[in-house]
């Protein structure tokens, strides 16, 4: 096991990089979070925070009162808790049309350690803009406001606020290490920065487009882990990803789909116990905080499943 750092300052002041364990997908209608309960607490104890909403946090607080072995990881782990909200109805519009839900007090009461906002700032498509004319323009202003005003309101508790960079059905599309897309990365980052984002959630852009946002970002820039594309092996390609997004210089990775729909597809032999997204989680903290090499990191990542497996056993035999 190891131990959860409990200053997320280290990470917001740049001095530490951060492996965020991302739970906050339901509202999207992504599956896989569905008994929440049943699918995060393995995971706790190997993330450097927990990216969640609400619904989640209870959840997993409820479970503890029945699953009390739980309870030093679940009170261990700093909580940086979405406080922004949308109808989850249809993504290109609930994404740029979102409103804040939870205030600093609300955020301090749920005991989270930080906010996190997302701003979609990308051009309306012709078909939405048909549909809803200059209405679309101001949802997506308001997404800029919503981070505006919480930075304000957060900053007399001194509390960190997240931006998220969201893009919406955008993200299908779009050619990520365009010149054309980089700079709309910079420049939507710059936005986010100038009302007072303490750091960012961004996407991979390419190695040489990701380290230019990073580097010209002022504020500790994190990268969405996204999800693996079809047709390829998930395991080799989370952790190439990893290794890709370390080598532009991100302060770390913001994952979930990565971890908590992990299996092992190509050696399902190797997990029978179900512990390949452990496994996986463990290797990305090596990656972003040991000297794990590109040469070593798959093998690593084997050697923690089967180190997993043992204590599965191990535990099953309790």
């Amino acid at each position: 096991m190891v131990a959860h750092y409990h200053d997320i300052n280290e990470f917001l002041q740049g001095r530490r990089r951060a492996v965020i364990l991302a739970t906050d997908h339901r509202y999207l209608g992504m599956h896989g979070l569905d008994r929440p309960e049943q699918v995060l607490p393995q995971l706790l104890p190997y993330a450097d925070a927990l990216m969640t909403d609400l619904g989640v946090l209870r959840a997993l607080r409820r479970h503890t009162e029945v699953h009390p072995e739980v309870k030093p990881w679940m009170d261990g782990i700093p909580i940086i808790l979405r406080a922004s909200g949308s109808t989850g109805l249809a993504l290109a519009e609930a994404l740029s049309d979102e409103f804040i839900a939870l205030w600093p007090d609300d955020l301090t009461r749920y005991r989270a350690q930080a906010a996190a906002v997302s701003v979609n700032l990308r051009p309306p498509s012709d078909t939405e803009f048909r549909k809803f004319g200059y209405q679309a323009l101001g949802a997506r202003r308001r997404t800029l406001e919503n981070l505006a005003a919480l930075c304000r309101a957060a900053a007399v508790r001194q509390m960190p606020v997240l931006g998220v960079v969201a893009v919406g059905e955008d993200l299908e599309s779009m050619d990520m290490s365009s010149e054309t897309e980089v700079e709309w990365f910079l420049r939507t980052i710059r936005s986010m920065t100038a009302v007072g984002a303490d750091a960012i959630k961004s996407y991979y852009c390419g190695e040489e487009g990701t380290r230019t946002v990073v580097e010209a970002a002022t504020v500790p820039v994190v990268i969405a882990g996204g999800k693996p594309p079809r047709d390829v092996d998930p395991t080799y390609d989370s952790i190439a990803f990893a290794l890709r997004v370390r080598a532009a210089g991100a302060a770390g990775l913001d994952v979930g789909r990565r971890i908590w729909r992990h299996k092992e597809q190509a050696r399902p032999e190797l997990d029978p116990s179900g512990r390949a997204p452990v496994a996986m989680l463990r290797t990305y903290r090596e990656i972003f905080h040991g000297n794990l090499s590109d040469a070593e990191a798959v093998d690593r990542y084997y050697e923690l499943l089967e180190e997993e497996q043992s204590g599965a056993q191990g535990r099953h035999a309790r």
